[in-house]
């Protein structure tokens, strides 16, 4: 996060008893609960830190849905940031 200008602080702006990192917005903020969805459809079920590298290397269409994903992620974590600035 501090890598690419995201970070102003630690905590999650909606869950705020929660640290946000790479962890708990990948896997656990209700932000991107519609965009995880599609992986979680994919998956067949939840996706953790410990499956979600195994899932990514078992086919190119799941690689790809990981990377949608994170840019998808990433671009709204940019306009946030933005957001919040003004």
């Amino acid at each position: 996060m501090c890598r690419t200008n995201n970070d102003t602080g630690d905590q999650c702006p909606v869950c705020l008893a929660a640290v946000e990192d790479v962890k708990h917005v990948i896997f656990r903020c209700p932000r991107f609960t519609e965009e995880r969805e599609v992986l979680h459809h994919l998956f067949g079920g939840p996706l953790e830190p410990e499956t979600l590298v195994g899932f990514m290397l078992e086919a190119e269409s799941n690689w790809l849905a990981v990377s949608t994903f994170a840019q998808s992620v990433m671009t709204r974590l940019r306009s946030e940031e933005r957001a919040r600035r003004r």
